[in-house]
């Protein structure tokens, strides 16, 4: 996936997100037909291309995301990233942790943290 590539999928992930977390039936079935395939490729990204899918990851929270996109990548790829490949980015995790106040947050609403990720980052997390 290119630059290019990228910027429209993670452009059509964010439309998504929102649309599909209207009210308006008639928007989340829109949603569904117009940008349900980036909601399934970020599925695939996590499992098959967890790097692509951390970058991604990464690249949404640079756009500045309001609190219902924070909320769906943590609750979606996130906290997927976390529980399948906890071992491979423990120490990305960390260092993103480190760096990023706004990141850190983000590991609050994850629901659950393996016990190899949490020895890591505990401290990290806010209280």
């Amino acid at each position: 996936m290119d630059a290019a590539e990228r910027t429209a999928f993670i452009d059509a992930w964010i439309r998504y997100q929102r649309m599909a977390a209207s009210r308006d039936r008639e928007l989340r079935l829109q949603a569904e037909e117009t940008d349900g395939w980036a909601r399934n490729r970020m599925y695939e990204l996590t499992r098959e291309q967890p790097d692509l899918a951390w970058e991604s990851i990464l690249e949404i929270l640079d756009r500045n995301p309001d609190d219902l996109i924070r909320t769906m990548v943590t609750a979606g790829p996130f906290q997927d990233l976390v529980n399948l490949h906890s071992a491979t980015f423990a120490d990305r995790i960390e260092t993103q942790a480190r760096r990023s106040a706004e990141f850190r947050e983000l590991l609050n609403g994850l629901v659950a943290i393996p016990n190899d990720l949490l020895q890591k980052i505990d401290h990290l997390i806010p209280k």
